[in-house]
């Protein structure tokens, strides 16, 4: 089973980067407005992509970090096809 990761934006910029240059990237990255800049920065992480594959966690990871943030990337389990199916609902 493949497994799947959530991507966080803490809030927090990589080493030598400046506020202002990181959410502008940000804002061109995620077509965000200044209130989801906000919440981004609100020093509580705000989940940006849920989810995902390995592949696609390493892409946005890497955009990020391209932009100056620095991203928080949790691996998330998956329940099996039919726990997610049939447990959810039923008693097996």
């Amino acid at each position: 089973m493949e497994s799947l990761y959530d991507i966080y934006c803490p809030g927090e910029l990589l080493e030598g980067q400046q506020l202002d240059q990181v959410r502008a990237k940000l804002a061109a990255l995620f077509k965000a407005n200044d209130a989801t800049l906000d919440k981004l920065f609100s020093g509580n992480p705000q989940l940006v992509k849920r989810g995902c594959d390995k592949p696609t966690a390493l892409k946005y990871k890497q955009a990020m970090e391209n932009a100056g943030a620095k991203p928080l990337i949790k691996a998330v389990e998956v329940a099996s096809a039919h726990e997610a199916t049939c447990c959810s609902t039923i008693k097996c």
